[in-house]
């Protein structure tokens, strides 16, 4: 990206796209669809974290994108995961928690470009 810094979400992206075509094809679809219609009312492919005030989009094989929202339409992904375990981690949380807060720090001190 502009920064230098790495992608994590790319860099999910295509590792899953290599290792898993098929859950890769249906986070995909969950995407297209998502831009296309805004995001969906499924819990089983969309759940929201109110206090954290991010979200994360999921497959039925565990795959997770996790994001949040900014001025209302636009979403931000932060990065994805494979989960493992019944409850979203800690970690993986905090971690778009965090993306969020530095998205909008950054924001707020004009260090983001638009995308050409």
């Amino acid at each position: 990206m502009g920064t230098g810094k790495d992608c994590p979400l790319f860099e999910f992206l295509e590792k899953l796209r290599r290792d898993d075509q098929n859950e890769f094809a249906r986070l995909r679809a969950l995407l297209d669809r998502t831009a296309e219609y805004g995001t969906v009312r499924n819990e089983q492919k969309f759940r929201f974290f109110n206090a954290e005030k991010v979200f994360e989009f999921k497959t039925r094989g565990g795959v997770r994108v996790m994001g949040f929202w900014d001025e209302g339409r636009v979403i931000i992904c932060s990065h994805g995961f494979l989960k493992k375990s019944q409850k979203t981690p800690e970690r993986e949380l905090a971690r778009a928690v965090a993306a969020r807060a530095e998205y909008f720090a950054d924001k707020l001190c004009e260090r983001l470009k638009e995308l050409q």
